[in-house]
């Protein structure tokens, strides 16, 4: 085997693992959502009052309803697709203003025309995202322009819009975890809207969060279990080399005197015994923990998409990281096993 195998593959393996990390870091910002999707089987829609009865006794919930509209400005018309919500939308998915602020709770109870366009829609229509403060029309109403929102939509004209003023129903919707609001809280919670296990699909982002950092810890973990696997060959092989030669050198001097010529030859012996002692059982602990670590990821639902459905963007954002994650992740534990596989057949082909 050439020595240069060594070097190359932890240096593979510390640029996968980096790009795991960032993909872990990537995710820290949207940890906190908590996505509440109808299942294939549900037919259930919630009317947004009693939703909005709901947010005022457990916790702030929001959501998407999906419209198309036709925006009239300076005599042209742009289609855009509307999304009426909540005021605490870009608070629970942890979105950014470009300029100016989403419209106020106080907005929405008040049912304002108030609306906010992504950048696209921006662009589109005034050629700026300085336009904080500017109206058009919309269902032969004029609607005033609060901010432009970042809401990593590129081909889509968004615009948001309050749910009061639209009114209607909604089937998906989002939340946002704490300390105090964990998961088995929020779907206890969301059973008083007749939301259940049964006809919903939950995504909690913290359990993918913590899913992109445990690869890590796998990674690492399969490694040094396999290198303190593969040491045991060669500290066998030294054990009982130095072994032989202290039975052989008891028989002609005293243990002090083997002690006072022979240092090194002791101290390599002690070294060797411990090595074999604590390598297996630190492999096998390393072992435990990863089947710790790896038996939950069968409960982690796996993340269905429809190009049309609610929350579709925070949704494919949280895909595309998974699915990088994961290309990276088993790319880790191919070159891990090659490596290791190579390395054992080599020993075991040494006279």
């Amino acid at each position: 085997m050439k020595t240069r195998m060594l070097p190359v593959t932890a240096a593979i393996l510390l640029i996968c693992i980096a790009g795991m990390a960032v993909i872990y870091f990537l995710s820290v910002s949207n940890k906190n959502i908590f996505l509440i999707l109808p299942n294939e089987t549900s037919a259930l829609k919630i009317d947004i009052d009693k939703i909005d009865d709901f947010n005022q006794n457990e916790f702030p919930l929001t959501y998407e309803i999906p419209g198309s509209e036709r925006i009239s400005l300076l005599q042209r018309e742009y289609p855009v697709t509307i999304t009426a919500t909540t005021g605490a939308y870009r608070q629970i998915l942890g979105l950014s203003m470009k300029t100016g602020s989403f419209f106020t709770a106080q907005a929405w109870t008040g049912k304002l025309r108030n609306a906010v366009l992504n950048e696209k829609a921006a662009f589109t229509i005034f050629g700026s995202i300085n336009i904080t403060g500017s109206s058009f029309r919309m269902r032969n109403e004029t609607w005033l322009v609060t901010g432009v929102i970042t809401d990593n939509d590129d081909e889509i004209c968004r615009v948001y819009v309050p749910s009061s003023v639209i009114g209607g129903e909604t089937n998906a919707m989002a939340a946002n975890t704490t300390d105090k609001l964990d998961q088995t809280y929020l779907e206890n919670s969301l059973k008083l809207l007749g939301i259940r296990n049964n006809n919903y699909d939950f995504y909690n982002f913290g359990i993918y969060n913590k899913l992109f950092l445990e690869r890590i810890l796998v990674i690492v973990l399969t490694a040094l279990s396999l290198l303190l696997l593969s040491l045991l060959k060669p500290l066998i092989s030294i054990f009982l080399r130095t072994f032989g030669s202290l039975k052989k050198d008891l028989g002609s001097f005293y243990i002090a005197e083997i002690l006072k010529k022979m240092p090194g030859t002791v101290l390599r012996f002690i070294l060797t015994t411990a090595g074999l002692i604590i390598s297996p059982v630190l492999a096998i602990i390393f072992l435990i923990k990863l089947v710790s670590i790896c038996l939950p990821w069968q409960d982690i639902p796996f993340i269905k998409i429809l190009s049309q459905q609610p929350f579709y963007n925070q949704l494919a954002a949280l895909q595309r990281l998974d699915l990088i994650s994961l290309g990276i992740f088993i790319l880790s534990l191919v070159i891990t096993g090659v490596f290791f596989a190579r390395f054992i057949i080599a020993m075991l082909k040494k006279k």
